[in-house]
């Protein structure tokens, strides 16, 4: 049986953060897990999400709090940005560590609890990361398509486009070749002339291998939309040897960008950390993981992780 209790959290700004304490009967004292809102969602998330990740952690014994940032949900304050993009990029610039220190301060105080694994989809996950590195009681992470770059909407989509987006999109292209519709809309300036040449150019480049640069030309550099605050968090983390889990689904276009922007990038820093994060890819889920395959294979991934960090004693309390 689990209890449920509304509660009120006043931010540094004094505005109230409205959430909701889930607590098992005999709840557990090493660790409580705060749930971070997704974007600009509320603290159900999408698809009932969030409703499943409590019940992952508190079958577990955790007690799980999780909220609705300012200016969202039922909480109070104001979004000064105007455009949702904007938002986006706010969040993966750190706007709502604020709202979670204050969180963790509240925990504290009032569940007698400093140990936090914080939890979350997509700008959830990079908002426990970055608030990691303000705030040395977050001692765990479990990640759920976090982004690693900056949105820069569909009009910069295909300067930043990953090799493996484009794969996918040669199949697509390739295959609307047949249908009439697709030929109107090319022919009528509806499409993205910009992207559809960038996925030729690479398609002819996988054929017939890159071109040989002359000699002393140094390569040119793609352009980037990296977050320059991932990287940075994500080793302050891994070297406290703090334990993090990323999630993506299969056909998450995040799951390409982790790989292809940050992994294969940083393999040499990322191979000192090899015991301390891992990455599971649920194959063909989307980004909220919301068909039953994968929210099946999303409870006994975290599942197991957590009781395997706990008997490392990553958390806390000696096995």
């Amino acid at each position: 049986m689990i209890k449920r209790e509304a509660v009120i959290i006043a931010n540094r700004h004094n505005e109230k953060l409205v959430g909701i304490l889930e607590s098992p009967i005999a709840p557990r004292k090493d660790a409580v897990v705060l749930l971070l809102s997704p974007g600009i969602k509320m603290r159900v998330g999408p698809n009932q999400l969030y409703h499943t990740l409590s019940r992952i952690f508190t079958d577990q014994g955790f007690c799980v709090l999780r909220f609705d940032f300012s200016g969202l949900g039922d909480s109070g304050g104001e979004i000064h940005e105007q455009r949702v993009l904007k938002i986006y990029n706010a969040i993966q610039d750190g706007c709502y560590v604020d709202d979670t220190v204050a969180a963790i301060d509240w925990i504290e105080s009032r569940l007698h609890c400093s140990r936090i694994i914080a939890a979350g989809l997509c700008g959830g996950a990079i908002t426990g990361l970055l608030t990691a590195v303000e705030d040395r009681r977050i001692e765990g992470l479990v990640s759920l398509g976090m982004p690693v770059s900056f949105e820069g909407g569909e009009q910069d989509y295909w300067r930043f486009v990953t090799d493996a987006e484009l794969k996918g999109l040669e199949k697509r292209y390739f295959g609307n070749l047949r249908r009439f519709n697709s030929w109107i809309r090319f022919l009528t300036f509806r499409s993205d002339y910009r992207i559809i040449f960038k996925m030729l150019y690479h398609y002819l480049r996988e054929i017939t291998g890159p071109k040989p640069l002359p000699k002393h030309e140094p390569a040119r550099e793609k352009p980037s939309n990296v977050n320059p605050k991932f990287l940075p968090a994500f080793q302050h983390m891994a070297s406290q040897r703090h334990p993090i889990l990323l999630i993506f689904g299969g056909q998450d276009r995040w799951t390409f960008e982790f790989t292809e922007k940050f992994q294969e990038p940083n393999r040499e820093v990322l191979s000192q950390y090899a015991d301390v994060y891992n990455v599971v890819v649920v194959p063909h889920a989307n980004h909220i993981l919301s068909s039953p395959a994968a929210r099946g294979k999303l409870i006994k991934t975290i599942g197991t992780w957590t009781r395997k960090q706990y008997a490392r004693k990553i958390l806390g309390e000696a096995s």
